[in-house]
């Protein structure tokens, strides 16, 4: 099946948007004809939203650990026509373990997860991108950067399926950068929206190559 990305927005329309808009994805305007499977990690039912009519069916998966919340979120935000022709899948499992699914991804996005993540928990969604991304795939991560290694504690810092109480955290890009090359990635930062969090972009084989073209083009 085809699952590339619809072209429905011109070029600079799209970067415009990656200009001013946290809640829109690199990914939109350099993956168009490369896209075929999306893997949303905490997929919170706006950017379910959002993202689900740019993809063609079944390319739209998520994991969200808190049911209830997705549950009540996707019954606001996306009505029945949607779902029944765009077939998403959703597990729910505190790990981001995406092998239920059964299949490999083009792009992992990870919108403010990381800012609640702790150390070992990134280096499992590390671990989940080598093991299910596609040949010359892209995980996309916004974080929160930290002087020093950042937070060091063992636990999701936050609102989840086990808390109530607010928080983020930080962590150092130098870790990052260290974690991501023992597993034979490569990241960088995305010169996107960096008043707020700071967008990564983490790459297998060559799928840095087409975003870093863009990137220079972009802000040349």
């Amino acid at each position: 099946m085809n699952c590339r990305i619809r072209r429905s927005w011109a070029a600079r329309s799209v970067t415009l948007k990656l200009s001013v808009d946290y809640n829109s994805f690199p990914c939109f305007a350099v993956g168009f004809t490369r896209i075929q499977k999306c893997l949303i990690l905490a997929a919170d039912a706006f950017v379910a939203a959002w993202l689900i009519h740019f993809l063609n069916p079944d390319c739209y998966y998520g994991i969200e650990p808190n049911a209830d919340m997705l549950n009540a979120g996707i019954n606001a935000f996306l009505d029945r026509e949607i779902l029944e022709a765009k077939r998403p899948r959703f597990a729910h499992n505190p790990n981001f373990d995406p092998s239920g699914f059964g299949s490999s991804f083009d792009f992992f996005i990870a919108r403010s997860i990381w800012t609640h993540s702790s150390k070992n928990q990134i280096e499992a969604m590390l671990d989940s991108f080598v093991k299910h991304g596609a040949e010359d795939s892209v995980f996309l991560a916004s974080y929160l950067p930290s002087a020093d290694d950042g937070y060091t504690g063992e636990g999701w810092v936050g609102r989840s399926h086990e808390s109530n109480v607010g928080g983020m955290v930080g962590h150092g890009f130098a870790w990052i950068q260290q974690k991501c090359a023992i597993r034979g990635l490569r990241v960088a930062e995305l010169p996107v929206d960096r008043i707020r969090q700071i967008w990564l972009m983490v790459c297998k084989g060559n799928g840095c190559a087409p975003i870093t073209h863009w990137l220079r083009e972009l802000f040349a």
